[in-house]
């Protein structure tokens, strides 16, 4: 992954050592249950042609798989939160930002914060859900260390596992290498671009089940990243790796024994942005509302983890002072001002400081009380 994702964007029941489904995500929302049978269906079970499509297969889809957005309220513009804190606000920073005079605000948008919403997806529930992992990962991180983002791919023979046996014997392929806990997101499908097609061939999902983690490994896997002998090879694998006791050498006598692939992506540029990556594209089960996308295992787990409410992140903070956001109104024209933050590339989801006054004196913000 190369992009780049800026802090402000992505801020947006256990069992033993691993976190599995509750009976909650098989109700429809409208107090309806859901028949859970896919759990007992083998991961290739054959599928009709009707029920494949470019972003489906049987039971499985990718995020955002529906034809139209959730209602017509998904992705528009929603309120402002701002910060008119003035006195707090009356500095200059070393680098020659001068904040005096100046209120800091955020853009607010409607998310139905659903996977399965074309429109909600990437920006709303896949930020989220991000921001969630982020924080959980880091609370792990001051005990067990580096986070390394590892993409784990069983056999074929493994194929025909129903989806919570494949879960649990990924757990246990992981810890068989020295992974000791973390997140995991399942993708059911991967994807070929046009360019990665056969001729004349579009660009496509295909079936290949695998797992996204975003987890600690023991030794570290630092030995193998500055490893002088992988430098001088220019690849890891047989011959470079034989007898060493670095993760790489195990990683290659496990796959010996179980047929599992296990490929540690390159250095991550932050968390949250890693975790979006694997959201934004990982699959989902139709017709189940609250379907888990994200489980925690080992270390990370609900039962070995415990993050109390008060712990958790506030997510719309002041970007001079750092106190929290409320909301505000703009005197002015908000869709020319919204037309002008998008002139000047400031993402959707990044703050932006104004002026509160315009060139003849009057107020141009103003807080919006709790009555209206």
């Amino acid at each position: 992954m190369t992009e780049r994702y800026s802090k402000f964007e992505l801020e947006a029941l256990a069992d033993d050592e691993f976190s599995f489904e509750s009976d909650k995500q098989f109700d429809d929302g409208r107090g309806n249950n859901f028949d859970p049978s896919w759990k007992d269906r083998v991961l290739n079970a054959k599928v009709p042609e009707s029920e494949i499509g470019f972003k489906t297969h049987g039971d499985w889809a990718v995020a955002g798989y529906e034809d139209k957005p959730t209602n017509d309220n998904c992705g528009k513009f929603k309120w402002f939160l701002v910060c008119l804190r003035l006195l707090l606000h009356n500095l200059v920073t070393l680098d020659g930002c001068d904040y005096r005079d100046k209120g800091y605000g955020k853009r607010v948008w409607w998310h139905c914060n659903r996977p399965s919403c074309p429109v909600c997806f990437r920006k709303g529930w896949a930020v989220r859900l991000a921001s969630k992992m982020e924080h959980r990962l880091k609370e792990c991180a001051k005990k067990h260390g580096k986070i390394e983002h590892i993409v784990l791919s069983p056999p074929k023979s493994d194929w025909g596992l129903t989806f919570p046996e494949l879960c649990r014997k990924a757990v246990k392929v992981a810890k068989a290498r020295g992974i000791i806990g973390g997140s995991m997101v399942f993708h059911f499908f991967r994807y070929h671009s046009a360019n990665e097609t056969y001729i004349s061939e579009k660009a496509h999902f295909f079936m290949s089940p695998h797992f996204h983690l975003l987890a600690f490994v023991k030794p570290s896997y630092a030995r193998c990243r500055h490893c002088p002998k992988v430098r001088e090879a220019g690849y890891v694998g047989r011959g470079v790796c034989d007898g060493c006791s670095g993760f790489e050498a195990i990683v290659r006598r496990e796959r010996e024994k179980d047929g599992w692939i296990c490929k540690v992506k390159a250095e991550r540029i932050t968390i949250g942005g890693s975790a979006w990556y694997s959201l934004e594209h990982a699959s989902v089960v139709r017709g189940v509302e609250n379907f888990r996308v994200v489980r925690y295992f080992g270390v990370a787990s609900y039962r070995k983890l415990k993050i109390m409410k008060d712990d958790l992140p506030q997510h719309y903070l002041c970007g001079i002072c750092g106190e929290p956001l409320y909301r505000g109104r703009y005197q002015g024209d908000v869709k020319e001002l919204l037309a002008s933050l998008d002139v000047k590339g400031i993402r959707r989801s990044e703050g932006f400081t104004f002026d509160m006054k315009d060139a003849d004196g009057n107020l141009l913000w103003s807080a919006v009380h709790d009555n209206g």
